[in-house]
């Protein structure tokens, strides 16, 4: 598979595997997107567990904790967390006491049930 057809979040994540310390910029510039898209993925793979961000003396470290499996590519990794995450969609959605509370867990059951 060629450098370019790689998904933008497998690029990311092979790139911070070789430099955890990057910046915005750095993996922005690696992976051909804008700073803003580079942040808002970073954003995403933290919320996915995919990868751990802390900081220390104001020097941010990435690592990343998603290990591909031989036969797993990152399109399954994430049906699968879809998957996981149906059951407690569903659950809050019988649990929501109002209105609004009952069309956001909607919506989330939508948004779930379009990737699987």
């Amino acid at each position: 598979m060629s450098h370019e057809k790689k998904p933008i979040t497998q690029r990311i994540m092979e790139f911070l595997r070789e430099h955890p310390h990057a910046t915005n910029d750095e993996i922005a510039e690696t992976a051909g997107i804008t700073n803003k898209r580079a942040a808002d993925t970073l954003s995403v793979l933290n919320i996915r567990g995919w990868v751990d961000s802390s900081y220390n003396e104001g020097k941010r470290t990435i690592i990343v904790k998603w290990k591909p499996k031989d036969t797993e590519t990152v399109k399954e990794l994430r049906q699968n967390t879809y998957y996981e995450m149906l059951p407690k969609a569903l659950e809050t959605y019988e649990e929501a006491t109002n209105v609004q509370d009952l069309n956001v867990a909607a919506k989330i059951i939508f948004r779930i049930l379009e990737n699987l």
